[in-house]
């Protein structure tokens, strides 16, 4: 086990739990959010995921629209910084 072989980092994101789905099927990825201390924290959490990605959206029962980010994941190592989650989010990305 080392840092090497990581698929997903988080940042800034203490009281959170996280959990990625991969479905190499369709493509696609889900990364799962859980805040433990609903509360949202002082700033959101930060992603970085290993492979690259086309497009990924937030969705959550607490925003009204998925929000998407485009274009943040087409680079190894690329990262997103979410807004502050109080509760559950989470992070669906295309390949």
């Amino acid at each position: 086990m080392s840092r090497r072989n990581d698929l997903l980092r988080l940042y800034n994101a203490p009281v959170h739990e996280f959990l990625l789905s991969d479905f190499p099927w369709r493509r696609a990825g889900l990364i799962q959010l859980l805040n433990y201390s609903r509360r949202p924290a002082s700033d959101g959490p930060l992603f970085y995921v290993k492979q690259p990605h086309r497009s990924a959206r937030l969705v959550s029962p607490e925003i009204a629209r998925p929000r998407p980010f485009n274009g943040f994941l087409r680079k190894r190592w690329g990262g997103v910084s979410l807004p502050r989650i109080s509760v559950y989010g989470a992070l669906e990305l295309e390949k």
